[in-house]
């Protein structure tokens, strides 16, 4: 699950976060629906798909070469192929294509609307240990859409989600930072503790010291800093210290520096591993 989610956001990496996460340091919400972006499947494995795939033939397919069918129809724009062959997967046990089918049901591709059969599928995805399913379904839940309102089972969804998408974020942190940032606002809007504040600091990370290619921000890394800070997490209250006492992303400032060295509790700098 760790490489899906790593391999999904590399393969969308030139997509992500241009611009959301550069606005007074706030994170936005996108306005779309939360199980509409970012959900395709790209597999762990390599397949042939030079082949047109068709149902007209005797051959045995494996569950993993059904999901690579529905994948290949989708992309092709058959969504009711697409549905066809990843409800066969989905019937033998594939998250992959349990999450997919739900999200066409969903989306209403290859077939009209159905919100509780799509529920049903994520519910089966999720349960499989599928983290975008979670991640849907947490939202799901929370705003009462296609199933009923419950922030127990939204938390309960995100909390099985929320570790997922954190460990990937941190594994790219150094490699792909705008992929990173954009896990990391994706834990911060599941609000899980402690994962989203330290998704926030981490962001700051990123812009403070310009890891995985992404440009040194200081005034980004201040502001992420301080909400982190703002929430009790003393290693940021301390980098909030280093940033006015180097004037780096603020005004320089001596004092504030000292007191929020002494907020944090720490006499020197603290370890950045969590």
């Amino acid at each position: 699950m760790k490489l899906r989610i790593i391999t999904i956001l590399c393969c969308l990496s030139f997509t992500l976060m241009t611009s959301a996460q550069t606005s007074g340091g706030q994170i936005r919400r996108t306005t779309q629906r939360h199980y509409n972006t970012n959900r395709r499947v790209t597999p762990s494995q390599n397949f042939n798909r030079t082949a047109t795939p068709t149902q007209n033939t005797t051959k045995t397919y494996t569950v993993r070469e059904m999901v690579e069918m529905g994948q290949s129809f989708y992309d092709k724009g058959n969504y009711a192929e697409a549905l066809n062959w990843y409800k066969k997967a989905a019937e033998n046990g594939s998250s992959d294509a349990q999450s997919e089918l739900g999200f066409m049901y969903l989306n209403g591709e290859g077939t009209p609307v159905d919100k509780t059969e799509g529920a049903k599928w994520l519910i089966k995805a999720g349960d499989n240990g599928d983290a975008m399913a979670q991640r849907a379904l947490g939202y799901m839940y929370r705003n009462g859409d296609g199933v009923y309102k419950s922030e127990l089972e939204a938390n309960k969804w995100f909390g099985k989600a929320t570790p997922k998408f954190y460990e990937a974020a941190r594994s790219l942190m150094k490699s792909n930072g705008q992929a990173a940032i954009q896990l990391f606002s994706w834990v911060y809007d599941m609000r899980q503790k402690p994962h989203d504040v330290w998704s926030l600091f981490h962001i700051g990370e990123i812009y403070y010291y310009s890891l995985g290619n992404v440009d040194f921000n200081y005034k980004e890394a201040f502001n992420y800093f301080k909400m982190a800070s703002d929430t009790g997490n003393n290693v940021a209250t301390y980098y909030v210290g280093i940033c006015y006492e180097t004037g780096n992303g603020i005004t320089k400032d001596i004092n504030l520096a000292k007191e929020y060295y002494r907020k944090s509790g720490f006499n020197s700098l603290p370890s950045r591993d969590f």
